[in-house]
């Protein structure tokens, strides 16, 4: 009824099936739309730093700031 074909064939529609279903889990738990993220994980992120823009409106070069 089946030969070594059909069922290499089967595996591998299970394979791809159960691959995308776990992708697609993992986006929606773990991706960066889902919301708030971990504590752990945004403790490990380094600050992003941006630039201050001087009130005196002088040269902004070297001028780094961490936004709160």
């Amino acid at each position: 009824m089946f030969d070594g074909r059909d069922v290499a064939r089967i595996y591998v529609w299970e394979f791809r099936t159960f691959t995308f279903v776990l992708n697609f889990w993992l986006y929606l738990m773990c991706g960066e739309r889902a919301g708030v993220k971990s504590a752990s994980r945004s403790r490990l992120e380094k600050p992003r730093m941006w630039l201050a823009a001087p009130a005196d409106g002088a040269d902004l070069r070297g001028r780094l700031t961490v936004p709160q």
